[in-house]
Parts: C-alpha cells; structure tokens; sequence
C-alpha cells in the first residue's frame, strides 16, 4: 500500500506539472486502490501461511519435539 500511495502521488505531481499527461483522475485513482488492496491481501495471506508453515516445521515449537523443553529440562514440564 505504500509503494501505491507513492505511485498515486506521483501521478499527482505529475498530472498538475503537465496538463496533458492522462494521469490522475477519480476512476485511476479508485482501481489503483483496488489494485493496491488486492495485492496487499494476497501478500499478507501469503507472509502469514508461509510463517504458520515454518513454525511447524521448528521442533522447538512443538510440544516433547527433540529440543523442546519437555525433552531438554524434562523436570520443568
């Protein structure tokens, strides 16, 4: 969403600096943002199935796996 406020700012700048650019507008705006959205979402989903993924892959994690506390300080468990 970032990079996609930057683009639209720049459109921005751009579209007052030469009358004739075709840039900027409601409708441009609107679908950048969608665009922008939709991108977001797909890349959150994305981080946040990858980080599950790798958590349950770290036997650390997991209760008794080898290294957890239960197989290192089994006393404390």
């Amino acid at each position: 969403m970032g990079l996609g406020a930057l683009n639209e700012v720049a459109e921005f700048g751009f579209s007052h600096l030469a009358k004739d650019s075709n840039v900027g507008g409601y409708q441009n705006t609107g679908w950048d943002l969608v665009y922008n959205t939709i991108g977001c979402t797909v890349a959150a989903v994305w981080a946040f199935r990858r980080q599950g993924a790798s958590r349950s892959a770290d036997p650390l994690r997991k209760p008794g796996g080898e290294g957890s506390i239960q197989t290192v300080f089994p006393e404390r468990a």
